[in-house]
């Protein structure tokens, strides 16, 4: 009985062996192909290699030939299309797609489980991620999306990095889900046109913006992407010539960006110029188009330290709440779920605003910051201090240019920030601590 158990597990190991020498024997004939010179041979091998990602592979077998897919597709940033090799990059962009589906389509086997490293690609085509789900680590680090992208409901597991990835065209991230700890990366990472984060959710820590340079002349500034010096309000030129000028660094959102209704679960930072955090890690996000935060919940701290909002920013109700179903309000009974809510400490110290600011109904728990700030706007959110509530908040303008509404050469009868309550010995509609840059009072 012994012997004859024995056998059946050789029997076992050895067509086990078998069948993974034919995998590799034929796995090894389809990247000879791909990489042959024949056009006919490249396209037949790439969608041999698809057709064998199908098939019944073990995991690591499967893996290797996402790590192929990724590897070609990282390659061909060096060299310029052919036709051919723009066709390869969409049949296996598509296969990743539609393999990485939430419900893969008939017939399709699912890798979700598998991890996926595009990190450095250059994607010439439109890619559309929207509806998929990693559950492993997903790399997108340096990446190059020269068409439209699509994460739209897309859900990562585990906490990816699109840090240093470029976004020449529109970038749709609405409803997906960030369900990772770790922190989010979005560090020196450019969206060229619009993009969308309506109803996304992060449950770790977020970070946006670039790296502020050691010096002014870091960069060629290209009079088309950057601001003018003639844009920068009168007096304030040298101080927005320094290394924290929007004009010292590239936009991070060059078109517009909506966060309406997105929850923050943990800290979020689209700026961090603290005198305390080392020059290297020092960041800020210039914002060149409209900015909408209407109705985003931060749940822990927020910092725009420094940013420059060119066309203004909104952090009013959202007109249409697209929250995800599951999420639960964490705000007491009278927080209505359209409202903008700050829970923790927020940080709008030496920012730079052009435009309309609006904080209309916004409902804050902590200390807010707008020391040393710069609003520079004739349309600043009005309203009865009603507006905004404050619930043992703590405002702090020292050092701060806003337009105020003492003298009639201002802005008339605004309130800025709405709701905003004055404190004892304050008089008209700003604090005094303030500084009003029409008449310096």
């Amino acid at each position: 009985m012994t012997t004859r158990y024995r056998a059946q597990a050789q029997a076992e190991e050895k067509h086990a062996a078998d069948k993974q020498h034919q995998e590799e024997d034929y796995l090894a004939a389809t990247l000879a192909a791909l990489s042959s010179d024949s056009p006919v041979q490249k396209l037949t091998g790439a969608r041999q290699l698809i057709a064998l990602a199908d098939a019944q592979l073990q995991d690591a077998t499967r893996q290797r030939i996402i790590d192929i897919f990724c590897g070609h597709l990282r390659i061909q940033r060096f060299s310029t299309l052919s036709d051919v090799d723009q066709l390869i990059e969409t049949l296996f962009i598509e296969a990743l797609a539609s393999h990485f589906k939430k419900n893969p389509p008939p017939g399709l086997t699912s890798w979700k489980e598998l991890r996926l490293d595009l990190r450095g690609a250059h994607l010439s085509q439109p890619v559309d991620f929207s509806d998929c789900e990693f559950q492993a680590a997903s790399d997108w680090r340096d990446i190059r999306f020269r068409g439209d992208v699509d994460f739209s409901n897309t859900c990562f597991r585990i906490s990816p990095s699109f840090s240093g990835a470029n976004f020449y065209a529109r970038a749709n991230f609405d409803g997906c889900r960030f369900e990772g700890n770790d922190c989010i990366s979005f560090a020196r990472c450019t969206f060229q046109q619009e993009v969308a984060f309506v109803g996304a959710l992060f449950n770790g820590a977020v970070t946006f913006g670039h790296n502020i340079p050691d010096t002014y002349e870091e960069y060629d500034l290209d009079e088309a992407a950057y601001p003018q010096e003639s844009n920068h309000p009168e007096g304030h030129l040298e101080d927005y010539m320094l290394d924290t000028s929007p004009g010292s660094q590239p936009a991070t959102f060059c078109g517009s960006a909506d966060f309406s209704s997105t929850v923050f679960h943990k800290p979020v930072s689209f700026g961090d110029t603290n005198a305390n955090t080392p020059r290297s890690k020092r960041y800020f996000s210039v914002f060149e188009a409209d900015a909408t935060f209407d109705g985003a919940q931060f749940l822990s701290s927020a910092s725009f330290q420094s940013c420059a909002f060119e066309r203004g920013v909104s952090f009013k109700p959202a007109s249409i709440l697209t929250r995800p179903a599951d999420e639960q309000t964490l705000t007491d009974t009278t927080h209505d779920d359209n409202r903008t809510l700050f829970s923790g400490s927020v940080a709008f110290d030496d920012i730079f605003v052009a435009g309309r600011m609006d904080f209309d109904y916004t409902v804050w728990h902590d200390t807010v910051n707008f020391a040393g700030c710069y609003v520079d706007t004739e349309d600043l959110s009005g309203g009865a201090p009603s507006r905004s509530r404050v619930t043992s908040a703590v405002f702090s303008f020292t050092d701060a240019s806003i337009r105020c509404a003492k003298h009639d050469d201002c802005t008339g009868d605004r309130m800025w920030p709405p709701g905003v309550a004055l404190k004892e010995g304050d008089s008209g509609d700003i604090p005094n601590e303030s500084r009003c840059p029409e008449c310096d009072h």
